[in-house]
């Protein structure tokens, strides 16, 4: 068997589910909770080119929903199971739990004009290229100096958390354009509806909805909807810095 689900959709709680294991233990992720052959980092998005010859006794769990890509990487495999649950609930969620250590590019690195525009209040002047921050008063000078890293850098949860959730989106909306989820609409397909209004819901996916519900985040969200806007190449960070100077 293979199980299907977004990113954060609660697979590893489905295949707790079906073995009778605990899976509705609100808050938390369970990924590694237990060791099969199937649950493993290169089955999830499919990557490469390998063919795996695994029959349908082992279960293989997978964020690919595409059903010829899945039947290329599986061609032994008859029987499918699909999590349906809504794609930006379940990303936000992953990222909630996961990603902000997962999607973080480590190398990133921000100048000491991104510091200045973060922690700016609005008493402070307006600063459109670096070389004007040596003509700034002392006391936000050293205000600046309090978020510098090294020679000229800086590093922030404000920036890292937006760059993270930016990267999760971009990499998510990207992979599956590429790789439609076709299985939700495949014939032959044991769909699991995790949706809100609902005739069909059962014990599983009302936890799985429930758990959806939990995770809200205003940097996921604004990330999200500079991607609707911009897509991947927008400049999420200094918008993020606009947005959080805004609201100061």
């Amino acid at each position: 068997m293979i199980i299907c689900f977004y990113p954060g959709g609660g697979g590893s709680r489905y295949y707790n589910s079906i073995n009778n294991k605990e899976y509705a233990s609100p808050n938390r992720s369970y990924d590694s909770s237990f060791k099969i052959l199937g649950n493993q980092p290169k089955f999830r998005y499919l990557d490469d080119s390998t063919i795996y010859e695994y029959g349908d006794d082992t279960t293989i769990l997978t964020h690919c929903l595409n059903f010829e890509k899945i039947k290329y990487h599986f061609p032994k495999k008859t029987k499918f199971v699909v999590l349906d649950t809504e794609f930006k609930s379940s990303i936000r969620r992953q990222w909630c739990l996961e990603g902000k250590i997962l999607y973080k590019k480590q190398e990133k690195k921000y100048s000491k004009l991104d510091v200045y525009n973060t922690i700016k209040e609005k008493s402070w002047p307006n600063i459109d290229n670096e070389n004007e921050l040596k003509n700034l008063p002392n006391y936000i000078l050293a205000a600046l100096d309090k978020g510098i890293i090294g020679d000229n850098y800086y590093s922030s949860s404000s920036f890292d958390n937006i760059n993270s959730a930016f990267s999760s989106i971009c990499y998510h909306r990207n992979y599956y354009n590429t790789h439609p989820p076709t299985m939700l609409s495949s014939s032959g397909i044991d769909i699991i509806d995790c949706r809100k209004n609902n005739n069909n819901s059962t014990e599983f996916s009302k936890v799985i909805l429930s758990e959806l519900d939990c995770y809200a985040s205003e940097t996921f969200d604004f990330a999200w909807e500079t991607f609707d806007s911009l897509g991947e190449t927008a400049p999420v960070l200094s918008m993020w810095g606009d947005f959080v100077n805004q609201k100061l």
